[in-house]
Parts: C-alpha cells; sequence; structure tokens
C-alpha cells in the first residue's frame, strides 16, 4: 500500500474527501489529506514541506511553478464563485448592485469571514469593504475564522440577529447550517480557478498521476458541478 500526500485550499475540500474515498477503496493507497486557505499552503510549500499533488488558485501554482515548487503543469478543477452567504432560513438580501452590498454589510450585526491575511476570498472582500468606504465601520463586527469551511460553521451557528458571510461557493457548500445568498456582483465578482499540480519530488507519481486523473477527468465532472465548481 503507498501513500500519497495531498496539499489542498480548503475550497476544494469537499469534492477532494469525496475522490479520496473512491481512489483508497478502488487502488488500496491511502491519501493523506492537508487543507487550508491558499496563502497557508503556500507557505508550507515554500518552507520545504513535500507533498505528492498540490490544489491551490491557478495563480497560486503558477507562482509555485515558476520557483520549482511544483510542476509546470497543471490540471484545471473548475470556477469557484466568491458568494455572500446567509445563515439557513434567513432571508437573503439584495444582492445585485454595488448599493446592495453595500447596504447588506452595513446591516449585518456580524460579518463571519476566512483570514485575510491567507484566505483568497477573506482578502478580497475585505478589499472591498474597504472600497466601499465601510471597513472602520464594520471592524467590531468582522468575525474572522482560520478557513471558510470554519468561517460558515461559525456563522451558522451564530445568534446574531443579522449574520452574513462570504467565502468560496464550494465552502458554502459543505456547511447545511448557511445558504449561497448570491454571487458578489460587479464590480466585486471573483472567480477563482482552482487546479491540481503534480511536484518534482512527487515520492509516489504514479498513484498521484491517478489520484489527478479523478480531479481532472470528465467522468467526474458532475461530481465537481455538484460541489459548487463550474467547468474551466
Amino acid at each position: 500500500m503507498t501513500e500519497i500526500r495531498i496539499f489542498s485550499a480548503g475550497a476544494a475540500k469537499g469534492y477532494v474527501e469525496a475522490l479520496a474515498a473512491r481512489f483508497e477503496t478502488e487502488t488500496s493507497h491511502t491519501a493523506l489529506r492537508t487543507y487550508g486557505p491558499v496563502g497557508a499552503i503556500v507557505e508550507r510549500l515554500r518552507g520545504g514541506e513535500t507533498a505528492d499533488i498540490v490544489i491551490l488558485s491557478e495563480k497560486a501554482l503558477l507562482s509555485l511553478a515558476a520557483s520549482g515548487a511544483t510542476a509546470a503543469g497543471i490540471a484545471p478543477i473548475g470556477y469557484v464563485d466568491t458568494c455572500v452567504a446567509v445563515r439557513a432560513g434567513d432571508p437573503p438580501p439584495p444582492l445585485g448592485t454595488v448599493e446592495d452590498v453595500r447596504a447588506a454589510f452595513a446591516g449585518a450585526d456580524a460579518i463571519h469571514l476566512p483570514d485575510p491575511a491567507v484566505a483568497t476570498s477573506g482578502a478580497h472582500v475585505m478589499d472591498m469593504l474597504r472600497a466601499l468606504g465601510l471597513a472602520e465601520q464594520i471592524a467590531d463586527r468582522l468575525r474572522i475564522a482560520a478557513n471558510g469551511i470554519v468561517a460558515m460553521t461559525e456563522m451558522g451557528a451564530s445568534t446574531a440577529a443579522r449574520p452574513i458571510g462570504c467565502t468560496q461557493a464550494s465552502e458554502i457548500a459543505l456547511v447545511g447550517s448557511v445558504g449561497i445568498a448570491a454571487p458578489l456582483p460587479p464590480p466585486y465578482a471573483l472567480t477563482t480557478l482552482y487546479a491540481a499540480a503534480l511536484t518534482p519530488n512527487a515520492a509516489n507519481s504514479a498513484p498521484a498521476a491517478h489520484f489527478m486523473a479523478l480531479l481532472a477527468g470528465a467522468e467526474t465532472a458532475p461530481l465537481r458541478a455538484r460541489m459548487g465548481f463550474q467547468a474551466a
């Protein structure tokens, strides 16, 4: 039995977990999975940690490939929207315009986000709040979590009257106590392409290549769609 090591952005966790179960059943190999925000995974790789497969945003993988931390070729998985989320049962606010977004965030008494220091969506939302002139006004209402799944789990359990959250659609979809209100509208819309890459020092290249084929293959496209990934 061979073990492959996977480093993955949290946005792909649900999809990777589903495929790992299939991979382990089909091959008798094991997949050791480590999840985290994109920035945190990048820092771990730059710090010398190793993996067989890396699943991150296309931008992060291209940067890692330029430094030799991952192989040059990438396998696109799909696009994921950054979305506003509400607690299950709460009415979604209007979000079609910039003014709608400003009103929704200004009116929330708790705003749940993944850590802007390391998470793609968290950093984007903080930039948006600054652009809307809300950053100082809502600073004491921010509820920052280690990643998007934790942020959504905490929002789902919130006792606040009007909580709101924002992270990747694929993370919102994993938490049953919250739901997607809508993607952020232009000019604040953010759609991120997630992809996978092997690493030059992959210890188990053959089983890793098998897992890569599952990640990006046509057969698993319906599962990707259910997990919040749009076709690349």
